[in-house]
């Protein structure tokens, strides 16, 4: 059932505030930990709930879980109520609980986030110090502007002042600049998830790189299924309840389907150029040829590792030269201010 822009939202803020990824997926591995153990859902659910071991955001929403359970409802249902999980983690949770693994299934998203990749989370966390210290620095020097002209020994000699011109570009085009390019990330991860048509062109390397993520998304959790004996249909229906909220994984699931089920295409063809790249399809299909059903778990999960590798490899470049960038903006920043404070408050 489609969501509404506020139930949206209200999920999108308890799942980061309100019970994190962290303090969700302790539960999750507790709770495979329990579930492994032979202990009943709700048994393990409303016992771990009195135990206190947990932080209160835990305990109130395994509280919430446990009277859904007790009314009946399922794990998964009872998750999706408390309007703290991410959809994502709700449908690898449902599609587990179904197909009788659902201690795999939290275990694999316990698992995930500690791997899990992206521009956030791969560039810009690890360089945090330094974007901040450069926000820090251009809201410095954009009030540069009016301390000088009230303290210049020589207030006619402004003009030719480095640091007073470089304070005058930043406060005059800063802020819109930054409103710019905020819009702009909001307007491409919007677009990204939604468009399937040749727009997505415009998208240039964040179309690259939701598709490397989503290719190897797909590729752990084929692996996965095929592993305990699905089949093909089943793999693009289990990874559409999973993850088909965003527009585009939900169209690209259908139409491989629709090849696939209605049009008797191999599964790597109908695939291609949707759930994964071209160059994975051909890699899976030599890797299983003649549609060998019992090599599909294997070649799928030789080619999330590796491709998990290759995205890795090129996050960290793209860190570095962020790391670089900033670095160097900074000395030429300090570069062009010191001189020009100092020229501005000494001269004669």
């Amino acid at each position: 059932m489609p969501r509404t822009w506020l139930q949206a939202t209200t999920r999108s803020f308890n799942s980061a505030v309100s019970w994190p990824r962290q303090q969700r997926h302790l539960f999750y591995t507790t709770m495979a930990g329990q579930l492994e153990a032979g202990v009943a859902t709700s048994t393990a659910v409303r016992n771990l709930g009195r135990s206190g071991g947990f932080p209160n955001a835990t305990l109130k929403a395994m509280a919430g879980m446990s009277e859904e359970l007790e009314r009946g409802r399922t794990f998964w249902q009872a998750l999706d109520g408390t309007q703290s999980a991410p959809d994502d983690e709700v449908g690898v949770v449902r599609v587990a609980e179904q197909s009788g693994v659902l201690a795999d299934g939290l275990r694999d998203l316990a698992r995930e986030a500690t791997t899990k990749l992206g521009i956030a989370r791969s560039v810009l966390a690890p360089n945090a110090y330094y974007l901040v210290a450069l926000v820090a620095a251009v809201f410095g020097v954009a009030q540069l502007d009016d301390l000088m002209a009230a303290g210049a020994l020589v207030p006619e000699a402004l003009e030719t002042n480095g640091a007073y011109r470089l304070s005058r570009l930043v406060s005059g085009y800063g802020p819109g600049f930054g409103i710019g390019v905020g819009s702009l990330a909001l307007g491409v991860m919007a677009a990204r998830a939604r468009w399937t048509g040749w727009h997505r062109l415009l998208l240039l390397v964040f179309d690259w790189e939701y598709r490397a993520r989503m290719t190897v998304q797909f590729a752990e959790h084929a692996a996965r299924l095929y592993a305990r004996g699905g089949t093909h249909t089943d793999v693009l229906d289990a990874y559409e309840s999973a993850y088909g909220r965003s527009g585009f994984r939900r169209w690209a699931v259908r139409e491989a389907r629709r090849e696939h089920v209605d049009g008797g295409i191999a599964i790597e063809t109908a695939i291609k150029g949707r759930l994964v790249s071209p160059g994975v399809a051909g890699l899976v299909a030599s890797m299983a040829p003649g549609g060998d059903r019992n090599r599909y778990a294997g070649a799928w999960a030789s080619v999330a590792e590796s491709r998990r590798e290759l995205l890795r490899a090129a996050f960290a470049r793209v860190s570095n030269m962020v790391k670089l960038g900033t670095v160097a903006v900074l000395g030429g920043t300090m570069s062009v201010v010191v001189p020009g404070m100092y020229a501005a408050y000494t001269a004669v």
